[in-house]
């Protein structure tokens, strides 16, 4: 999550117009940044309790797609969310459709 972190920040803080622009910015990289974070700490407790309740935890914040109830440790389904996601190009739509 930090190395993510910190794409979403190059791409979020380039081009700054104003020392105003940082708080706008931040509250951008909060409202990316928030919800996929939330997920994956909530999917790392996954021990801890069954799968249906733990996809129940997660739709409360994240709406994307996640890893199903059966799917297991480097399945396609948990590859696909932890390995393949493109936080740049996320950021990037976040910053064009501000």
């Amino acid at each position: 999550m930090a190395i993510e972190d910190a794409a979403a920040l190059e791409i979020l803080m380039m081009n700054l117009q104003s020392s105003t622009d940082v708080i706008s910015r931040l509250e951008l990289f909060d409202k990316l940044r928030l919800p996929r974070v939330r997920s994956v700490q909530t999917m790392s407790n996954k021990m801890l309790g069954p799968p249906d309740k733990m996809i129940e935890e997660i739709r409360k914040y994240f709406a994307g797609s996640i890893p199903g109830p059966k799917a297991k440790t480097f399945s396609p389904d948990y590859c696909d969310f932890f390995f393949h996601y493109d936080v740049a190009a996320e950021a990037a739509m976040e910053l064009t459709a501000q």
